[in-house]
């Protein structure tokens, strides 16, 4: 009877297995990325962009008030063609490990047209992912880190490390998806709330009182909010 039990066990044990891995979510395609992105800041937009980072490389956080948006156009190559999209970008990050007095990490939407079937993403200072920014200077730990989640099955934004040309200024950045349908698309999953942490009251506090600069909750928020047109979604 015990032989029979632990037998029993074993199966169902394998058959739940089998079932989750099933379930799990699986990538339809890897998109496409160019190696090299350029990225033309409007005319009536530049001076404001330098401008503000001139503004922030001596704080210790970048306020939300300095993550305005500039227009700007993405150059890049596509087989033998020259691809041209227009888009808004903005700077992003929350520490100004994010900013130089040449660049920053960028936050780009696209207005027309997708890279590899992505129309938003982040283009990241190498460094910045880490704790310790002496560490991996390089970036190649975010990618690692990146495939080792997907081979157990977790859907992950889409990372690459590329170059990028800033008004003629060159650096290497981590090509980073930002987390949209097309993201939940490539992953064959259904359209859902996308939620993440709420960190507006995070940076608020640690702004205003050094004491509680680390609370012990913080907040969620749903970001495609547009997703909610119903009870039976909001449920």
């Amino acid at each position: 009877l015990q032989k029979n039990s632990k037998l029993i066990l074993f199966f169902l044990f394998f058959f739940t297995y089998n079932q989750i891995l099933l379930s799990a979510p699986r990538q339809i395609f890897t998109p496409e990325v160019p190696d090299k992105i350029k990225i033309l800041i409007s005319k009536k937009d530049i001076k404001k962009y330098y401008y503000n980072l001139a503004k922030i490389v001596n704080l210790d956080i970048i306020k939300e008030k300095f993550k305005r948006k500039y227009e700007a156009t993405i150059v890049f190559d596509k087989g033998s063609n020259k691809k041209f999209l227009k888009s808004e970008i903005n700077i992003t990050g929350d520490w100004t490990d994010h900013i130089t007095r040449n660049n920053s990490s960028l936050k780009i939407k696209l207005n027309n047209g997708n890279i590899g079937n992505i129309t938003s993403f982040k283009l990241l200072l190498l460094n910045t992912q880490d704790p310790d920014p002496t560490y991996d200077v390089t970036g190649r730990g975010e990618i690692l880190w990146s495939i080792f989640m997907e081979s157990l099955g977790f859907p992950t934004p889409f990372r690459k490390i590329v170059q990028v040309n800033l008004n003629g200024f060159k650096y290497w950045a981590i090509f980073q998806e930002s987390l949209t349908k097309e993201f939940m698309e490539r992953w064959s999953i259904r359209e859902s709330p996308i939620i993440e942490f709420d960190e507006r009251q995070l940076w608020s506090k640690r702004l205003s009182d050094k004491s509680i600069a680390n609370p012990s909750h913080i907040g969620s928020k749903i970001i495609n909010g547009s997703f909610i047109k119903n009870f039976y979604n909001l449920k």
